[in-house]
């Protein structure tokens, strides 16, 4: 069990969570390839579950100069993980925000 979910169970506390959607998740989620065993037991812990792995990426089959090649393409961007974590936490915290904020940089 995660630290959230922990939280979740004792049903007793509030929870502000600031997740790191940009400098965390999505640069783990590496182009072109999955990302390394450590990056994606650590996403697994995040994100609360492994789906990640076919909510974020998807496979096909190219033909490339050396005939056919199994490919992974990152298929995400910053509104599907944050609708993908607010599914999670809204299956744990029956009273999670429907409007999150989005706190962004500010040179941005």
């Amino acid at each position: 069990m995660g630290d959230v979910e922990a939280i979740a169970s004792t049903k007793a506390i509030d929870l502000w969570y600031l997740f790191p959607i940009g400098i965390g998740v999505n640069r783990m989620l590496t182009s072109g390839h999955h990302p390394s065993e450590a990056f994606s037991d650590r996403l697994d812990v995040v994100l609360g579950t492994d789906a990640w792995r076919s909510a974020f990426y998807r496979s096909s089959r190219e033909t490339g100069l050396f005939g056919d090649e199994h490919v992974v393409h990152k298929d995400t961007d910053f509104d599907r993980i944050k609708d993908f974590f607010l599914e999670h936490l809204r299956r744990l915290f029956p009273g999670a925000a429907d409007n999150p904020l989005i706190l962004r940089n500010s040179r941005e």
